[in-house]
This record gives C-alpha cells, sequence and structure tokens, in this order.
C-alpha cells in the first residue's frame, strides 16, 4: 500500500508555512487563500513528510 501526500503547488512554500487545527471533522489546513479538510483525521498526526511543496 502507496502513502498519500497532499501536494502544494504554491501559496506555502514549507511546513512551516500552515496552519493546522483540529475541528469536529477533522483536520483543517490554512495557507494564503486556500483551506483544505481532512476528516477523520487529527491534526497531531501530520506532519511534513505528509505534504510534497
Amino acid at each position: 500500500m502507496g502513502i498519500d501526500l497532499i501536494a502544494i503547488e504554491s501559496g506555502a512554500a514549507d511546513f512551516s508555512e500552515l496552519r493546522i487545527t483540529d475541528f469536529a471533522e477533522g483536520a483543517m489546513i490554512r495557507f494564503a487563500d486556500v483551506s483544505i479538510v481532512l476528516s477523520g483525521v487529527s491534526s497531531t498526526g501530520l506532519t511534513g513528510a505528509d505534504f510534497d511543496f
């Protein structure tokens, strides 16, 4: 089984530019004018290794 990555092509250059918070449905990732919701995922489980910049 493979590993999924979240590709971010513009708006953030690295993990430190992401604002990641938990809410009722999962994790909310925000940067620039973008919001991404990962349902059923905790923000504490996300690291820079989960993203491709």
